[in-house]
Formats: C-alpha cells, structure tokens, sequence
C-alpha cells in the first residue's frame, strides 16, 4: 500500500498556473489557496477544486518552485 500524503493546492491568476505543495506556504500573497487533498492524482485534484472556481480551464498545473 502506498503512503498517502497531504498535497496543498495554490492557484495565482496573473499566470493561471495551479501550484502544489506538500508544505502548507503561508507567506505567498501571490497565491490564493484552494485546498488541500490526500489523492495523489494532481489533475483530477484540480480539476475537482477548480470546479467551484470559474477557471474549469485554461490553467497549467505544477510543483510549487
């Protein structure tokens, strides 16, 4: 089985990129928190978080640098 882990998901509207995170980041006001989840399919993830925003598309998705 494997080990689940907490991913938190941050969406920054000048690019339209989706960052995650296994670290909770508290010090990016360039960044709008959307969740967090244990599945470890990013874009199902996203695509899941994305639908109570108005961005069902058009976004990127990657590792928060």
């Amino acid at each position: 089985m494997t080990k689940q882990e907490q991913t938190y998901y941050y969406y920054q509207e000048e690019t339209r990129t989706v960052f995650y995170s296994p670290e909770l980041v508290e010090d990016r006001p360039d960044l709008m928190m959307m969740g967090s989840s244990m599945n470890p399919n990013h874009r199902m993830t996203v695509a899941v978080m994305a639908k109570d925003m108005d961005q069902m598309f058009g976004y990127k998705i990657k590792p928060l640098p």
